[in-house]
């Protein structure tokens, strides 16, 4: 079985696929597979696909947050990722980086880098957060205290460990839908729940400026006004019981074992 599944939801996207396509067959590290969820596609987004021997190609009519979920659902490998059909891996050596971080430390449930953004022709414009590629935010332990002031993690570019994630957005479709995003609800869960992430300085995704993708026609920016307020709503609350004494935060390994408790003076020296 391999050991990396990437999961992408699609929709018309066919010409920016021989992109993505071309990073991977780059990749020094090749034991992965790609698993589409496909909303039926009405351009050439199958064809492009097909012509990959890693993909494999689910149709469902969906949205493309739905064609996630789904695609997630059905994951065996240790790990995945998600991508998107306009983007593409920009380090030749990420998924390798990314794998062999993971199984060196056991603590560690995700790592991530910084990314590049581009434009529709594939040309550089900068690097995504430069102070972080620079200074390196915190990681294991640490994070958890700079979550509450900087709390985004880059969902295209992060390899978890598949168990953690199927974990941190379980009961998605019944307690949150109308709140927060299923990767935003990632993001929350997998820090309140105590696992850990690792930043590694690397630009391993391309993230492509383009006309509007299935994500942006079904989700407008009011929506995503929402997801922030309510995110950070559940970060002050958790917070408010932990100083309360009504919470206890404890950190967790990939193998869902506790490692650490935070104490309520810990709390406070973190404040």
């Amino acid at each position: 079985m391999e050991k990396i599944t990437i999961v992408i939801s699609s929709f018309n996207q066919g010409k920016y696929i021989a992109d993505l396509i071309e990073s991977l067959k780059k990749q020094t590290f090749q034991n992965f597979k790609v698993l589409v969820i496909d909303s039926f596609s009405t351009d050439n987004t199958i064809s492009e696909f097909k012509k990959y021997n890693k993909v494999k190609i689910i149709n469902l009519k969906c949205s493309a947050q739905d064609g996630y979920i789904h695609g997630i659902k059905l994951v065996k490998s240790k790990y995945l990722m998600v991508m998107t059909t306009s983007d593409y891996y920009y380090s030749d050596t990420w998924l390798q980086t990314a794998y062999e971080a993971l199984e060196e430390d056991s603590d560690i449930s995700l790592v991530w880098s910084s990314a590049v953004s581009v434009n529709e022709k594939r040309k550089f414009k900068g690097i995504w957060r430069p102070e972080l590629f620079l200074t390196y935010p915190p990681k294991k332990f640490e994070y958890f205290y700079y979550w509450f002031s900087d709390n985004y993690l880059p969902e295209l570019n992060y390899c978890v460990n598949t168990e953690v994630y199927k974990y941190c957005i379980q009961n998605f479709e019944q307690k949150f839908e109308s709140k927060l995003s299923f990767m935003w609800l990632f993001l929350y869960n997998f820090t309140k729940n105590g696992f850990l992430q690792k930043y590694i300085r690397h630009l391993g995704h391309a993230g492509r400026n383009h006309e509007a993708s299935q994500g942006e026609i079904n989700e407008n920016s009011k929506v995503h006004e929402n997801w922030d307020y309510n995110y950070k709503k559940l970060q002050s609350n958790y917070l408010k019981d932990l100083i309360l004494g009504k919470e206890i935060h404890s950190f967790r390994n990939s193998n869902f074992e506790n490692i650490k408790t935070l104490s309520r003076l810990d709390v406070f020296f973190a404040i």
